[in-house]
């Protein structure tokens, strides 16, 4: 089973920890910084350069992270715990959420594999490429586009036959489908939690 630890992005200049992308297990791919760039909200529009990342292990700091909130030393990069502030079981269930929230919505955009050529090839799902997949199965639909598509595979333009191309555009309804089931999963769970502790043994 591939265990992929949290990257933690930070603004530079203060410390201060802008997306924190927890831990993941499973069936999951190491996501690349721009790749996170586009599907974080609060990444969005930051510039590059402004931005620090530190990747951990899987489970490192896991008890940490329970009890304390972090912020990085700008200068040594050094993790800096402080007691977190009591809230709410409410409270902690609304984070939770909103953070499966992004962590599903980062797994669906940043792409998914098919076979339909033959052999695996990386798709992008971005929302352009959504968008494009709906608008080029429609032309198919219609009849007006040749024999074979021209679609980027693995970051190359490829042809695809009428077959092929139906076959990847099923694959990524799956693979966006699968990860809203699994979200929506994880959300009762969240909700169905009585302790703090149990909140936050829910993990994407």
């Amino acid at each position: 089973m591939i265990q992929i630890g949290r990257k933690i992005y930070f603004e530079k200049a203060t410390g201060n920890v802008l997306v924190d992308t927890g831990e993941r297990s499973g069936d999951v791919i190491q996501t690349t910084l721009e790749q996170d760039f586009a599907s974080y909200t609060v990444l969005n529009g930051r510039v590059p350069e402004s931005v620090g990342c530190t990747q951990l292990e899987y489970g490192q700091y896991a008890n940490e992270f329970m009890q304390y909130s972090l912020r990085i030393n700008p200068t040594t990069k050094e993790l800096i715990w402080t007691p977190q502030n009591n809230g709410t079981i409410e409270d902690a269930k609304t984070q939770k959420i909103k953070q499966l929230n992004e962590f599903c919505n980062a797994a669906i955009l940043a792409g998914f594999t098919s076979n339909a050529l033959g052999t695996q090839h990386s798709y992008d799902f971005d929302y352009d490429a959504q968008i494009n997949l709906g608008d080029m199965l429609n032309a198919i639909t219609a009849g007006v586009v040749s024999e074979q598509v021209i679609w980027k595979a693995s970051g190359l333009p490829q042809a695809h036959t009428f077959a092929q191309f139906k076959e990847v555009f099923g694959e990524g309804l799956t693979h966006k489908n699968a990860n809203i089931g699994k979200y929506w999963v994880l959300k009762a769970q969240v909700e169905a939690a009585t302790t703090s502790e149990e909140i936050e043994a829910v993990k994407w």
